[in-house]
């Protein structure tokens, strides 16, 4: 009965890790910046926590103050209004980006792909801020 007992937890144990690496693969593949690093990382290509667009490459030091006054812009709405407006811009912006991200991958242009995710991490930063203050 001990053995039975001992495998009955086994086998509860292997169904809950199983569970939760469904559960981890559910979230990858419904988020699209989740699914772009995963893809990545297939590739030995790491984003980071810490990743981020630097000189003025490819326009990236515009694209940087386009986020700064994106920010700004959240920072300074006040009614629900002016934070929906935000979010709508910035949906396009996400939309926009996820577009370039799948362009990447299709064209197997990683260094791209790479870029556009960092880019899709900013926005989406912003769009957590503007659901945080509404």
């Amino acid at each position: 009965m001990i053995d039975a007992c001992g495998e009955m937890q086994e086998a509860v144990d292997e169904a809950g890790t199983q569970s939760a690496h469904i559960n981890k693969a559910y979230e990858t593949l419904l988020s699209p910046l989740k699914r772009a690093e995963y893809l990545l990382s297939l590739r030995g290509l790491e984003i980071g926590e810490t990743a981020k667009l630097e000189g003025n490459v490819d326009g990236q030091q515009d694209f940087i103050i386009e986020v700064m006054e994106a920010r700004e812009e959240l920072e300074e709405a006040r009614s629900e209004e002016e934070i929906a407006e935000v979010r709508r811009r910035n949906k396009d912006r996400i939309n926009l980006e996820v577009q370039a991200i799948e362009k990447a991958f299709a064209r197997e242009d990683y260094d791209s792909a790479l870029k556009s995710s960092i880019r899709l991490r900013y926005w989406e930063g912003i769009e957590s801020a503007a659901k945080e203050k509404a």
